[in-house]
């Protein structure tokens, strides 16, 4: 077929077609090369991120906290209008409210991970995000272990999995004797 259009297979002038028509339509399609790494988040949806996130924002006040003491607090560049703790990010930009979040104020960030948890957001944010092809992970942590859990995840997501299972350690030695169901009071304890 592409000796109709004289070009032979193999050849430089049919390598450089190639070429220029990979370059055209994979990212139209979305797709980046191998740098595209699928991860699963806490309710079992497939969220593709092209690299370790660098740039994050933060749907809920646990998960801004979360970020922060998985030492990614750095690579936070929104937080909802409810954010306040650590007392840096009341700097930071905001996004709206947790049930209905400002998306051009989101997509002004250019994040390149939105986080969001089941304990305070809609579950229409997942296809609000889809539209807007943002990718977005939902953190769900229903009782104590599904908090550890979720924590060890999402600093695998983030590319701090060392600091995720140490923080999880630490955080179940003190657990059991304080009896804490909350994340935020076993974060700052």
């Amino acid at each position: 077929m592409l000796s109709r259009w004289g070009l032979v297979p193999g050849s430089p002038p049919c390598r450089t077609l190639f070429l220029a028509l990979a370059v055209v339509c994979l990212p139209a399609a979305g797709i980046q090369g191998d740098s595209i790494r699928n991860v699963q988040d806490d309710v079992g949806r497939r969220v593709a991120l092209e690299a370790t996130p660098r740039r994050i924002v933060s749907l809920a006040p646990s998960v801004t906290e979360t970020l922060f003491a998985l030492g990614v607090g750095d690579r936070v560049v929104g937080v909802t209008d409810l954010c306040d703790d650590p007392p840096s990010v009341r700097t930071l930009p905001r996004v709206g409210g947790m049930l209905k979040p400002d998306w051009e104020s989101v997509l002004r960030l250019h994040p390149d991970l939105v986080v969001a948890t089941t304990a305070g957001n809609d579950a229409a944010l997942v296809g609000q995000a889809e539209k807007l092809r943002i990718p977005l992970y939902f953190t769900d942590a229903p009782n104590l272990n599904g908090l550890m859990n979720s924590l060890v995840r999402l600093a695998s997501v983030v590319g701090s999995s060392t600091r995720g299972n140490d923080l999880r350690r630490s955080l179940e030695r003190r657990a059991p004797t304080h009896g804490y169901s909350s994340w935020s009071g076993l974060i700052r304890r």
